[in-house]
C-alpha cells in the first residue's frame, strides 16, 4: 500500500458527472484508490459534492453506505428526517431514499463500501 495523502483541488479540476437518475450533478473532490471509476463502483471510498436542485429520490449504490453532511442552505429532509448544516448524517440505502429540499442546496458526500468499516482499529 503506497504512502498517499488526500492533495486538495480546485473546483475547476473536480471531475463533474451526472447523478445515475439525471437529475442533479456530483463533482469528485477524491476517489480511492487512484484510478478507480465511480460508475463502475469499484472504489473503496469517493469524497464528492452536489448541488440539490429539486426533490428526488437517491440513486442506489448496493455494497455502499453514505455519510452525508450539509455545508450551505437549510431545509433539506432524507426520509424525513430534518438534516442540520454541519452535522454529518450516515445513512444506508438499502430501499427507496427520497431527499426533499429547497433548490441549491449544497451537500458533501463520503461514499465508503460496508466492508471498510470494519477495517477501523
Amino acid at each position: 500500500m503506497s504512502n498517499r495523502c488526500l492533495v486538495l483541488k480546485k473546483h475547476k479540476n473536480y471531475k463533474t458527472s451526472p447523478w445515475k437518475n439525471g437529475l442533479g450533478l456530483t463533482s469528485e473532490v477524491e476517489i480511492f484508490p487512484e484510478g478507480s471509476d465511480f460508475s463502475k463502483s469499484d472504489f473503496l471510498w469517493r469524497l464528492s459534492s452536489a448541488k440539490i436542485r429539486e426533490s428526488s429520490s437517491f440513486s442506489s449504490f448496493p455494497g455502499y453506505d453514505r455519510l452525508l453532511v450539509l455545508i450551505q442552505g437549510q431545509g433539506v429532509l432524507l426520509n424525513g428526517n430534518h438534516l442540520a448544516p454541519l452535522v454529518p448524517f450516515f445513512f444506508k440505502v438499502k430501499h427507496r431514499s427520497n431527499v426533499s429540499s429547497l433548490p441549491k442546496r449544497f451537500l458533501i458526500w463520503v461514499f465508503f463500501l460496508k466492508e471498510v468499516k470494519s477495517l477501523r482499529k
